[in-house]
């Protein structure tokens, strides 16, 4: 069974043989420059792997109230010697209602240029909250020519893991494979624009939930 992801960095799923794992990154990350008074915020939240790897201010936040919004947000802390609070469903939804049920009265968070707007809907009303943009990504026009071959119908699976990458692909989503969505909010991406085609949702909304997703598939 071939299996598409897009992501920027590797994918690494073993002990699966009868799963070929294919990755064509059509987006690259890179950081941007920011300033922000740490001193005015009690907690800081950071929504991916690339959001901590762009934070110059890391070594900092380590007397604050960390929050992550999954295991590999938090594995990714942890290499600096950071613990944090991960949700029980790994979203900005569930990440925005972790953080109200701990009582915090002010946070930052650092984001991408390109993330929804979810968190921020949760929590500029109800905390001083703000959000800090220190990386942004960029579309990757060779490889995204490469993902719309494997696209024609040349994968059994094609497997979304966030709201952008649904985007720029949808245009070029057929219904000769499965298509997986990491969450809801990438799924909510696709349905907005190919709403003919068919789901399937992860439950866990990481990459552990895709993993027993194909799994299954492949069991099948």
């Amino acid at each position: 069974m071939k299996v598409l992801f897009f992501r920027s960095e590797p994918v690494n799923i073993s002990g699966l043989p009868s799963i070929e794992i294919i990755n064509v990154p059509i987006f690259t990350p890179f950081c941007v420059d920011y300033s922000i008074k740490l001193d005015n915020f009690e907690s800081v939240a950071f929504t991916s792997k690339n959001a901590i790897r762009c934070c110059k201010d890391i070594n900092r936040i380590k007397s604050m109230k960390v929050f992550s919004i999954g295991p590999a947000t938090a594995s990714e802390l942890q290499k600096h010697g950071i613990e944090s609070i991960i949700p029980d469903k790994f979203d900005s939804e569930n990440l925005g209602k972790t953080i109200i049920n701990y009582g915090v009265k002010s946070l930052v968070s650092f984001r991408s240029k390109k993330a929804n707007d979810t968190l921020r809907n949760i929590l500029s009303d109800k905390i001083k909250y703000e959000e800090i943009y220190n990386y942004d990504i960029i579309l990757n026009e060779e490889m995204l020519k490469k993902a719309k071959e494997f696209l024609d119908c040349n994968v059994d699976v094609v497997v979304l893991t966030s709201s952008e990458i649904a985007r720029v692909t949808s245009p070029y989503l057929k219904k000769c494979y499965k298509i997986i969505s990491i969450g809801p909010v990438t799924s909510s991406t696709l349905k907005k624009n190919r709403p003919d085609l068919e789901i399937i949702d992860s439950k866990k909304y990481d990459l552990e939930g895709i993993i027993e997703i194909l799994v299954g598939l492949d069991s099948d």
